[in-house]
């Protein structure tokens, strides 16, 4: 996204969180996950990242038109 640091504070505020600055990245925590905004071309969703999946999905991605989800 273009600004991914408002694009942050938004989110932030929408869930009563904070923004905490990472090497370029906008971090958001929610309890012990977290969302990272990054800058890019794209103003919009392009990619999910998923911890602790199971073993169903776990090393897969899913596109869905150009966007990923990631499972981890």
């Amino acid at each position: 996204m273009e600004k991914p640091k408002e694009v942050a504070q938004q989110w932030a505020q929408l869930i009563e969180s904070s923004v905490i600055e990472q090497a370029g990245r906008f971090v958001v925590p929610i309890q012990e996950r977290k969302f990272e905004f990054t800058q890019g071309k794209a103003n919009h969703l392009i990619k999910l990242d998923f911890s602790g999946a199971d073993d169903e999905l776990k090393n897969q991605t899913i596109t869905i038109g150009d966007s990923e989800l990631d499972f981890e």
